[in-house]
């Protein structure tokens, strides 16, 4: 029997955009349907930035809710073969990243990384270096620098009690994360901080050299929603 090389796995957890699941600053910035625009555009971009365009790595699109699967897969039919489709389980967002990680290594990923599709800065090549360096610790946690995770990975199953402990802190979640799981016995790593966008000031605090980078059609439907990157 042939045996299939394993390689990792990128996880996208996705919300399918509605006003009651986007910060309430946002929406009384943009309006409803101004601020449902933003989050898409955004979650569009660091979609193209980070599915893979060779086989490098493999890539998981998990959404949520079901019943707006046939919206999804229209909205992102762009991305179809570069990422599976696949529907997320879970109440709670720890419910969630924990399902995911156990679905991309049962599926055969050696590596899975637990990404947020709200961090611009990420691009292909920094997710290869991050894929590369994973292999002396059991867990990587990506703090963001208000305190939150934009990524989470993993070489095995992760326990769910205490990566619900570390998500229902009100303290400095990362710290907490990586505390509960070395409780459990696993070796934890720290990945470089990187802000998560969730509303337009989040863009003016990008570094200048990530905001350069970003494509004019992006930049333009910006503009299209009365905001501008300078």
């Amino acid at each position: 029997m042939i045996k299939v090389a394993q390689k990792p796995a990128l996880v996208i957890p996705l919300e399918y955009p509605e006003v009651l699941n986007l910060p309430p600053q946002l929406v009384d910035q943009l309006g409803a349907a101004n601020a449902l625009a933003f989050s898409r555009l955004i979650t569009e971009q660091v979609l193209r930035q980070v599915l893979p365009l060779d086989d490098d790595y493999r890539a998981y699109v998990m959404f949520r809710p079901k019943e707006r699967t046939s919206d999804v897969q229209q909205w992102l039919a762009w991305a179809r073969g570069r990422a599976v489709l696949e529907w997320n389980e879970g109440d709670t967002e720890a419910e969630r990243i924990t399902h995911a990680i156990h679905y991309a290594l049962d599926d055969g990923a050696d590596r899975v990384l637990v990404l947020k599709p709200s961090c611009l800065e990420l691009r292909r090549s920094r997710l290869e270096q991050i894929f590369a360096g994973f292999v002396d610790n059991d867990v990587i946690i990506g703090p963001t620098p208000g305190g939150e995770i934009y990524a989470i990975g993993a070489r095995c199953p992760l326990p769910l009690e205490p990566v619900e402990a570390a998500y229902s802190t009100n303290g400095h979640r990362p710290a907490a994360l990586a505390e509960a799981l070395s409780r459990n016995g696993l070796e934890c790593a720290m990945l470089d901080d990187a802000l998560g966008v969730l509303t337009p000031q989040d863009l003016h605090a990008l570094a200048p050299e990530i905001r350069s980078t970003l494509p004019t059609k992006f930049c333009h439907a910006l503009a299209l929603l009365g905001l501008e990157l300078t």
